[in-house]
C-alpha cells in the first residue's frame, strides 16, 4: 500500500498595482436577462486617469444590501492594462475562453447571478478605487453610467447618473439576441 504525501502552503500572493482611489470608476452593470440572451452578465470599468494601469489582483466584491452573498472576483491575468479613457469588461464567462466583448471571465469566482439588489466595491491591493450600489439591475439591456458625463467614481454615486440602456443591437445577421448595453465602450447617453 502506497502512501502519498504533499505538502501543504499557503498560496502565493496575488501581485497589485497601487491605485489610487477614484482612478477606476464602475460604468456599466449587465445582469440576469429576462428574454433570450448571448450577451451575458457583466461589469465594466473605466480608467478615469491618464495613466496607463495594471489591472491584475484587482478584485471586485460583490454582496447584497443586507450584507449577505459576498463574493470576490479577481483579475489573474498578469498582463491585463487598462489605458486612459478606455474600459474593461468582467463578465459571468470562463476566464480562459470569454467572448469578444468581454476582457476578463470571473466564472471561477462567481458563478451565480449578478445581484438585482447589490453593492460592488473595487480594490486594488486592499485600496478602494470605487464603490457603487444598485437597488433595481434591469432584467432588460444594462445599468448605465449616463455617457453625456465623463467616468467618475464620485459622480457614479448618484442614482440621477444612471438609466436603464434598452438600446437594441446594431444588425449582425441575426447571431446575437438580448439588448448588448455598451461592453468596452463609452455609454449612451441617458434620456
Amino acid at each position: 500500500m502506497a502512501v502519498l504525501a504533499g505538502c501543504e502552503r499557503a498560496p502565493l500572493p496575488l501581485e497589485c498595482e497601487q491605485i489610487p482611489s477614484g482612478a477606476i470608476a464602475v460604468t456599466e452593470v449587465r445582469g440576469p436577462q429576462s428574454g433570450a440572451d448571448t450577451w451575458g452578465q457583466w461589469i465594466e470599468i473605466a480608467n478615469t486617469t491618464q495613466e496607463s494601469l495594471g489591472l491584475a489582483g484587482l478584485v471586485l466584491e460583490i454582496y447584497k444590501l443586507d450584507g449577505s452573498g459576498r463574493h470576490q472576483m479577481v483579475v489573474r491575468d498578469h498582463d491585463a492594462r487598462l489605458d486612459p479613457g478606455e474600459y474593461y469588461v468582467l463578465g459571468r464567462f470562463p476566464p480562459d475562453s470569454p467572448p469578444p466583448h468581454v476582457d476578463w471571465g470571473f466564472e471561477d469566482d462567481f458563478s451565480g447571478d449578478i445581484y438585482t439588489d447589490a453593492v460592488l466595491e473595487v480594490r486594488s491591493c486592499q485600496q478602494l478605487l470605487d464603490r457603487v450600489v444598485w437597488r433595481n439591475l434591469p432584467s432588460e439591456g444594462s445599468l448605465s453610467y449616463d455617457g453625456r458625463l465623463q467616468p467618475d467614481a464620485a459622480l457614479n454615486d448618484d442614482d440621477a447618473n444612471w438609466c436603464n440602456d434598452r438600446t437594441p443591437s446594431e444588425s449582425d445577421g441575426g447571431t446575437q439576441a438580448g439588448l448588448p448595453g455598451t461592453p468596452k465602450e463609452a455609454n449612451h447617453p441617458c434620456e
